[in-house]
């Protein structure tokens, strides 16, 4: 188990460099040898351990780039609505209600984290909104926050390979 670093906060995809320490049966990952998206199962997670510890030259499954509209709006079915006075769209989903702005800087889960810390005699707090990367976070923020188990099956998988362009 790796300990905490700052950088994973303020640098988080430097945790990517290896997809098998963040991957879960369920996730998506891009197979660039078949140029598809394709379901993490155990056989799938199997190949990609083996790949990275045995053969990383030979790695041919990546993470997912990055969570965009497309996915929100097409896969996950996501309503988007433009927010002028905060210059946000806010997404929401019709499936269970989660809520996530997109800024400039990226999507964030719609609530707020407050973390208060003590440094050196000094005290404070800092307000923050979870960022998500890619749309395996998504799948874990949905369960952690909602407790809904989104799943796909085969059908689904190739309606994602469809809609969806990676390449």
């Amino acid at each position: 188990m790796e300990n905490y670093k700052i950088e994973n906060y303020t640098n988080p995809w430097g945790l990517y460099n290896n997809i098998s320490k963040r991957l879960k049966l369920g996730h998506l990952v891009y197979d660039l040898l078949l140029k598809s998206i394709r379901l993490v199962d155990h056989e799938l997670l199997g190949e990609i351990l083996k790949s990275e510890l045995v053969e990383p030259e030979k790695k041919s499954n990546f993470r997912i780039p990055v969570l965009t509209e497309e996915w929100l709006l097409k896969v996950f079915d996501f309503e988007d609505k433009f927010n002028a006075p905060n210059n946000m769209t806010v997404f929401t989903s019709k499936r269970n209600g989660l809520k996530i702005h997109k800024t400039r800087n990226g999507f964030f889960i719609a609530i707020t984290v407050r973390e208060n810390y003590s440094i050196m005699g000094m005290t404070g707090s800092h307000v923050s909104k979870p960022m998500i990367l890619t749309v395996n976070e998504l799948l874990d923020y949905v369960f952690l926050l909602k407790r809904d188990d989104v799943s796909f099956n085969e059908r689904d998988i190739d309606k994602i390979n469809r809609i969806i362009s990676l390449h």
